[in-house]
């Protein structure tokens, strides 16, 4: 668990996107109004130009943000 990740500008997601970490210190904010039941390992991957397919390519995900 890197300290450093939170508040960093990237939405790091998994432990670092709960409430006992303020959801990764105010990063994944955005991330969880948008698509409030997309899981997944990297939120930096949802809407960075690339279609990154598989559990990012679904509809809680916004089908990768509109990469796909």
């Amino acid at each position: 668990f890197n300290l450093t990740y939170l508040g960093d500008g990237y939405c790091d997601g998994g432990e670092f996107n709960t409430a006992e970490c303020g959801y990764d210190d105010g990063d994944c904010d955005e991330f969880n109004r948008l698509y409030p039941d997309c899981d997944v390992e990297f939120p930096w991957f949802i809407g960075d130009g690339e279609c990154d397919g598989k559990v990012y390519n679904k509809r809680e995900c916004g089908f990768d943000g509109g990469d796909c």
